[in-house]
């Protein structure tokens, strides 16, 4: 997983949807989760935008809700798909 320990940090909607939180985690040695949550666009450029610069090439997961209640998902699954292939 490109990570110095086997451990994944759990999804946590309003907590790790943070990149200073996700680098945090990747210092530490785990591979973090970027929560999506309900976010929609706008929220996702306003709290993740800075998320490449800042995991600076580090591998995240990312947590996706994906009920079909979730009116975001499609934004979401958007989102992704345009995240560098590297990281994949």
């Amino acid at each position: 997983m490109g990570t110095l320990y086997p451990f994944i940090q759990g999804a946590m909607s309003w907590i790790t949807d943070n990149p200073e939180f996700a680098s945090k985690v990747a210092d530490a040695g785990g591979l973090p989760t970027i929560a999506l949550g309900l976010m929609d666009a706008e929220a996702i450029d306003r709290r993740l935008g800075r998320l490449p610069e800042i995991m600076g090439g580090r591998p995240y997961a990312v947590n996706v809700i994906s009920l079909a209640e979730n009116p975001f998902r499609e934004t979401h699954l958007a989102w992704i798909k345009n995240r560098d292939p590297v990281l994949w």
